[in-house]
């Protein structure tokens, strides 16, 4: 992982010295990167709880995934909610730092969706 700009602002992933623009990121098999750019700025769109397991395929996955997939492929796996349940959370700190999540999950038999928003901010 690659921090760049003031305040760490954007974080690159690569895998085995290749660049942004040649690791593929996908989310349960749904593509992550720029479109324009080739970047990921390593934002999930899932809580980090429900992340199940990270698979790394090193070296070049561009015959299953495409050009951008030339250094490896990082695919973050999220698991289906077990239950339905919604969770809060707030946090402060030094510097500023606030951070507001809310989670929602809806799990019936042979169905289940999650919903999830939050905001990180710091003045400093």
């Amino acid at each position: 992982m690659r921090q760049r700009g003031p305040h760490n602002v954007q974080t690159d992933i690569s895998v085995r010295g290749s660049t942004f623009g040649q690791t593929l990121v996908l989310l349960n098999g749904m593509r992550l990167n720029d479109a324009q750019s080739g970047h990921h700025n390593a934002n999930l769109p899932v809580p980090v709880e429900a992340v199940e397991r990270i698979e790394i395929l090193k070296g070049s996955g561009s015959t299953l995934y495409g050009a951008d997939a030339v250094g490896g492929v990082v695919h973050f796996l999220a698991r289906p909610p077990e239950s339905s349940e919604v969770r809060l959370r707030t946090g402060f700190g030094s510097f500023g730092t606030n951070q507001q999540r809310i989670s929602a999950a809806y799990a019936r038999t042979g169905f289940s969706q999650q919903f999830s928003a939050y905001r990180d901010f710091s003045t400093g």
